[in-house]
């Protein structure tokens, strides 16, 4: 009986320093929320960066690109075969939307994957001390 009440004594002993040290799982939980809102903030500050801008505006032109080759290519489809051309604006629509989303998408997903923007040693700490 007294070994039980040792080892419940031991681990409340623990539990108290684990809480004063910051490693019990309320502070864990408390540190993994602040570092993923941190992650958050950066991500949207660098989402609003000239640069992140341009990179933005330079997807949506390649999915304009893209799209009017499209176009053109259904153009040509329909002179060769003699079908009427009716309707290859939307079919190029659909076409380029199927491929590569839309135009908002695809030029999101153009700026995640292009920019590499500066600070990430402070992303890193986040992602550290997320991990510890």
């Amino acid at each position: 009986m007294a070994e039980k009440r040792d080892s419940q004594l031991n681990d409340i002993y623990k539990q108290q320093y684990l809480k004063s040290i910051g490693k019990d799982d309320a502070s864990k939980k408390r540190k993994r929320e602040e570092a993923l809102e941190y992650l958050d903030e950066w991500i949207a500050e660098t989402h609003q960066t000239r640069r992140a801008e341009q990179m933005f505006r330079d997807g949506e032109s390649k999915w304009r690109q893209k799209f009017q080759e499209a176009h053109q290519q259904l153009m040509r489809e329909s002179y060769t075969s003699g079908t009427p051309s009716q309707g290859t604006q939307e079919a190029a629509e659909k076409q380029v939307i199927e491929e590569m989303g839309t135009q908002e998408e695809y030029a999101t997903e153009y700026v995640e994957n292009n920019l590499a923007p500066p600070g990430l040693l402070g992303l890193i700490g986040a992602i550290r001390d997320l991990l510890e």
